[in-house]
C-alpha cells in the first residue's frame, strides 16, 4: 500500500477519491516498454480497500530505457504518468 496525496478522478460510472493505490503488477515487453496496472484506494483501519479496478498505465520509451534494476524506479514512473504523488 502506497500512500498518495488525496486525488479525485473522474471515471465512469462515479468519480473515484483515493489516498493510497498499490501496483499489482508490471509487464515488460523486452526491448519495447513496459505497463503496469494500479488499484485506486484508500486505508480504513491499515487495510487496503480499493475504490475501483485497476487502470494500465504505460512507462515512456525514456522510463523503460532507464528503469535497470530498481524496482521502485518504475513503481515511481507509473505513479508519476498517472499523476499521483506519494507522501
Amino acid at each position: 500500500m502506497i500512500a498518495i496525496k488525496q486525488v479525485t478522478l473522474r471515471g465512469f460510472p462515479t468519480a473515484v477519491t483515493a489516498d493510497r493505490c498499490e501496483v499489482r503488477s508490471i509487464t515488460v515487453f523486452p526491448g519495447t516498454g513496459a505497463s503496469g496496472d494500479v488499484v485506486l484506494g484508500n486505508d480504513v483501519d491499515g487495510q487496503f480497500v480499493p475504490a475501483d479496478g485497476p487502470v494500465t498505465v504505460a512507462m515512456t520509451a525514456e522510463q523503460y530505457a532507464k528503469w535497470g534494476a530498481d524496482d521502485d524506479y518504475a513503481i515511481n514512473c507509473l505513479l508519476a504518468n498517472l499523476g499521483l504523488v506519494r507522501v
